[in-house]
């Protein structure tokens, strides 16, 4: 499943729109142990670190993710 694009006109902040694709590629087992790079992402989707950084954080918070200082989020 190939990255799908964010829609920028709709009130869905991207953030989560990009949380709702990560976990939608997730269940698809795309991920298999890790996520993909901060970077990989901001390349796949075209958006922000800091954008990129949110959908994680909350991922993480829901128990989805675990993230390790200097590697990137692993699936829980």
């Amino acid at each position: 499943m190939a990255a799908q694009a964010l829609d920028r006109t709709s009130a869905q902040p991207l953030w989560q729109q990009l949380q709702h694709a990560l976990v939608a590629r997730l269940a698809a087992g795309e991920f298999g142990e890790e996520f993909s790079s901060e970077f990989a992402l901001v390349a796949e989707y075209g958006v922000s670190r800091y954008t990129v950084g949110q959908a994680p954080r909350i991922l993480r918070a829901r128990g989805v993710a675990v993230d390790e200082r200097g590697h990137a989020p692993r699936v829980a």
